[in-house]
């Protein structure tokens, strides 16, 4: 089967403003854009194997995010 995360991303804009974003049973992927879902300078991801095939994800993404922030996890 394919691999699935557990965890969570917290986006972070400009303004400092927080969203955490937590990752469903289903999510397989996990995808920066810059903006909305983050990826900008400073952004980080640690993935670590806690059972075969799922993943834990502590990310803090920065990004437009905050308010407006999207979740970087999908299925």
């Amino acid at each position: 089967g394919a691999d699935v995360f557990t965890g969570y991303a917290m986006s972070v804009d400009s303004a400092g403003l927080t969203k955490t974003f937590l990752a469903t049973p289903s999510d397989t992927t996990f995808t920066w854009n810059g903006g909305t879902t983050g990826g900008d300078i400073d952004s980080i991801i640690k993935c670590t194997i806690v059972a075969a095939n799922t993943w834990y994800v502590e990310a803090v993404c920065f990004g437009a995010g905050g308010g407006a922030g999207a979740t970087p996890f999908s299925a």
